[in-house]
C-alpha cells in the first residue's frame, strides 16, 4: 500500500528487510523463525505466517 516490501529468508528464518512506512514498524520486528509468531505489517497490508514450522516453546499459549 505504501510501496515495495522486501522479504528476506535465510536458514529457516524470515524478516522484512526493507519497506516504506512512517515508523518502519515492519522491519523493526526482526527475524522470525516460529510458526506461532507472525510478522504483521499493517501500514503495507501484509501479514507473514510460517506454515508447518516449529512453535516457540517459551510462548505461554503453547501447551506441551
Amino acid at each position: 500500500a505504501l510501496g515495495d516490501v522486501t522479504i528476506e529468508v535465510v536458514g529457516g528464518k524470515i524478516r522484512v528487510e526493507k519497506e516504506t512506512s512512517p515508523y518502519h514498524l515492519c522491519s523493526i520486528q526482526g527475524w522470525v523463525q516460529y510458526a506461532n509468531i507472525p510478522i504483521v505489517c499493517l501500514p503495507n497490508h501484509i501479514v507473514i505466517i510460517i506454515e508447518n514450522g516449529k512453535v516457540n516453546p517459551d510462548d505461554p499459549d503453547v501447551s506441551s
